[in-house]
């Protein structure tokens, strides 16, 4: 995933919580994404130990989805 300087500082924020507020298509979804991805990756935190909410029933579909194509 390519990401620009401030979803990586994002992504990479391991000091405290992270709240993304963007507009429809800037990349929340890619961000919260490639976070999850860092975090079972780099970090080693298991999948199953997160918790992941979105605010609709076809915004969580979608984010189950792109999820499943990571291969964690």
């Amino acid at each position: 995933m390519k990401l620009d300087e401030f979803q990586e500082k994002a992504r990479n924020n391991m000091d405290s919580r992270v709240l993304l507020v963007a507009p429809p298509g800037s990349g929340k979804t890619t961000v919260l994404l490639a976070k999850i991805e860092y975090l079972v990756k780099e970090v080693g935190v298991a999948p199953s130990r997160m918790l992941v909410l979105t605010f609709s029933r076809s915004a969580s579909q979608n984010m189950k989805e792109r999820f499943l194509k990571l291969r964690l």
